[in-house]
């Protein structure tokens, strides 16, 4: 809630960083929600992974699902492996994904690599994850790799999969 002079390293079931961390965020646990704002990375590991904050400059992550809201914003790079990303804020750099389910819809102002080629178009989140106790809940990404219309990438775009993305003019 209050500010960190510093790195934070936390591990636990449910984290929820409200405050400041005036250094880098190290953060692994279930849930990670970074509401407040780190000023330097954030290097975290979880099944959910939520961004409506600011990270001043990198994350990098994994985890099931990567969320960076409309309002979050990503000083640097992301660098991010797991199963899904919904990227609606904006990211200053570079974002590379590895997943099987990626969405961008705000705006990457450096290059966007996207790898979505171990899924197939059509396929959902894997059904058993609904039935499992105490798993949080995410968001439902469209398999492989979705470009919102307004979504704006200011390098290149490059990404692998099993089937063509429609990219928005």
């Amino acid at each position: 809630e209050g500010t960190v002079q510093g790195d934070l390293v936390v591990f636990g079931g449910t984290l929820t960083i409200n405050g400041t961390v005036e250094g880098d965020l190290i953060a692994a646990g279930q849930t990670v929600v970074v509401n407040g704002n780190v000023e330097d990375d954030a290097r975290l590991a979880g099944y959910a992974l939520t961004l409506p904050g600011s990270i001043g400059d990198d994350v990098v992550a994994a985890g099931f699902s990567l969320e960076n809201g409309e309002d979050g914003t990503i000083g640097g790079d992301v660098v991010y492996v797991g199963y899904q990303a919904l990227l609606e804020g904006d990211v200053s750099g570079d974002v590379e994904v590895s997943g099987g389910a990626v969405r961008i819809a705000g705006a990457v102002e450096g290059d966007a690599r996207v790898d979505v080629g171990g899924t197939e178009q059509g396929e959902t989140i894997p059904p058993f994850y609904s039935f499992m106790p105490n798993i949080p809940s995410v968001p439902s990404v469209p398999s492989g790799l979705t470009i919102a219309e307004g979504a704006t990438i200011g390098g290149d775009l490059t990404y692998t999969a099993n089937s063509r993305a429609d990219v928005p003019g």
